[in-house]
């Protein structure tokens, strides 16, 4: 510790350090007016470090209690040295740390430049894949150094993870953080709501996994552009974290990789043990999606060349035989895709299956790829009218996903639906009339108030029902399912537009067959 300062120091009304002579450690750092940013656990100024010609962030603390704020003031202290212990280059460095005359706590550190994600997101929106892939890929590689040296963070959030101008990634703030093995360590409830896993609101403790809950909720901000559970208030959006699942980015954003849809899911899990097992697996799960910013940093810059010379030699044979498969997979879904955008499904069908025949001997058939190829080759066929087939692969992929995928209930939905689309045009509506009408129950038990999907599905219920000639009854689903639209704020208008409609041609049909 540094010596005390001769430094005048105040305190505000919150309890906020107010630096009023700007000068630390006996001449050494000179600070920078006014503060640079202000939170709930304290404020940042930059300074210089005169000694050694440097740039310098010194972070003071929030103590409402004041100088001899002892518990506030250990938290502190504990920051500035679990992140001196962390020497990771995505770990802001621990230069100095020191008190000011009143015994109020200082810490001197590496100042980083960049942008938050959170200010990323609010200023342009969803980013591009590949970057937030990057993002977040390093993000974990921070958190797994942090969790093999014992330690969890507690508050991964948009705000604490910053982009620099050469694309690498700090992870800011470990003010929450915990040693695992730390006997006197009780669950405080600690935190920021939007981002706190359920198993801490619920009042347990968290471990690992409850960082990488936090770490879904900020790709999901990355990737579409808001946040995960979305509320009025505090005390909504942490019941949301507890009952509530996502619509998926996917469904949100359709450019979104499945893969990278799936692990955001998993991520988002509700029970610990359904989330990936640890912050490396998340990491080498986004390196083949990971990209930089073109816009971003000069390529040549000094950093970026050394962080491309360790990636060359620090790949492992298993990281490399995954990304062939990607890349295997990718461009087989990629062709497709515009097979089928140029109306030939049977030629997009016959690549698709002769793909999942040449992996299917390399790999395990339950391959999370192959079952991604698994389900668009059931598209592709029903894509290109074959029903019957596709109805018996959308069954099969249903009960698959439901045992590989328990929380990517998006993807089951979507099997089940189309199971039942493809029974109703092989002429079998009653069949699909029984699967729609068990989605319908599982969708709405699980599935926000303002989730499209439940009402989208009601209106193809209501459909099938008038082709087989119940109209009566196809007339009063969509007219309970347009009020029901009416009383929920946010929901897409198209759906209404396209009930109304369906209602007037109702009308309509019935006027002529009279």
């Amino acid at each position: 510790m540094c010596p005390r300062q001769r430094v005048a120091s105040a305190v505000t009304d919150s309890g906020e350090a107010m630096v009023t002579e700007q000068i630390l450690g006996g001449g050494r750092y000179r600070l920078s007016s006014p503060p640079v940013a202000r939170g709930g656990m304290g404020e940042v100024w930059f300074g210089h470090d005169v000694k050694l010609d440097r740039p310098v962030a010194v972070k003071f603390p929030r103590l409402p209690g004041g100088a001899h704020d002892r518990e506030l003031t250990e938290r502190f202290v504990r920051e500035s040295r679990i992140t001196a212990r962390l020497e990771h280059p995505g770990v802001p460095a621990v230069f100095d740390v020191g008190t000011v005359d009143d015994g109020r706590p200082y810490v001197v550190m590496q100042r980083v430049a960049g942008t938050t994600v959170e200010q990323l997101v609010a200023h342009g929106g969803p980013v591009a894949v590949g970057l937030a892939a990057s993002i977040v890929a390093q993000a974990c590689a921070v958190l797994a150094a942090a969790h093999r040296a014992g330690l969890v963070h507690r508050d991964l959030k948009p705000s604490n993870v910053m982009l620099c101008p050469d694309g690498t990634v700090k992870v800011m703030d470990f003010g929450l953080a915990v040693a695992l093995d730390d006997p006197a360590w009780v669950e405080d409830g600690a935190g920021t709501p939007a981002y706190l896993p359920p198993e801490r609101v619920a009042g347990g403790g968290s471990g690992a996994r409850g960082d990488l809950y936090a770490v879904g909720c900020v790709l999901y901000e990355l990737l579409t552009g808001r946040q995960a559970f979305r509320a009025d208030t505090e005390h909504e959006t942490l019941a949301r974290q507890v009952e509530h699942l996502p619509p998926s980015p996917r469904q949100l954003r359709g450019c979104v990789p499945a893969a990278v849809d799936r692990l955001c899911l998993q991520l988002l899990a509700k029970d610990p043990r359904d989330r990936p097992t640890d912050a490396e697996g998340v990491t080498r799960a986004l390196l083949p999606f990971a990209t930089g910013d073109p816009a971003r940093g000069d390529p040549l810059d000094p950093m970026r060349l050394y962080a491309a010379a360790v990636a060359r030699v620090a790949v492992l044979p298993e990281d490399r035989r995954n990304a062939d498969l990607v890349a295997t997979v990718t461009t087989a879904r990629t062709e497709a895709a515009e097979l089928l955008r140029r109306r030939s499904g049977d030629r997009a069908a016959g690549l698709l299956q002769a793909t999942l025949d040449d992996l299917t001997r390399a790999v395990e058939e339950d391959h999370p790829d192959l079952v991604d190829l698994r389900v668009d080759l059931a598209e592709a066929l029903f894509a290109d009218g074959a029903y019957s087939r596709a109805a018996g692969l959308f069954r099969v992929l249903t009960a698959d996903l439901a045992r590989l995928r328990p929380v990517d209930t998006t993807a089951g939905f979507r099997c089940r639906q189309q199971e039942a689309s493809c029974l109703a045009l092989s002429g079998e509506p009653i069949a699909a009339l029984d699967r729609l009408t068990g989605l319908l129950a599982d969708e709405t038990s699980v599935l926000a108030a303002d989730d499209p999907r439940p009402y989208m599905l009601r209106r193809q219920i209501a459909l099938l029902e008038l082709g087989m000639g119940r109209w009566q009854d196809a007339e009063r689903r969509l007219r309970a399912l347009l009020d029901d639209i009416g009383r929920v704020p946010g929901l897409d208008e198209s759906i209404g537009t396209d009930v109304r409609s369906d209602l007037e041609n109702l009308r309509a049909g019935v006027e002529e067959a009279r």
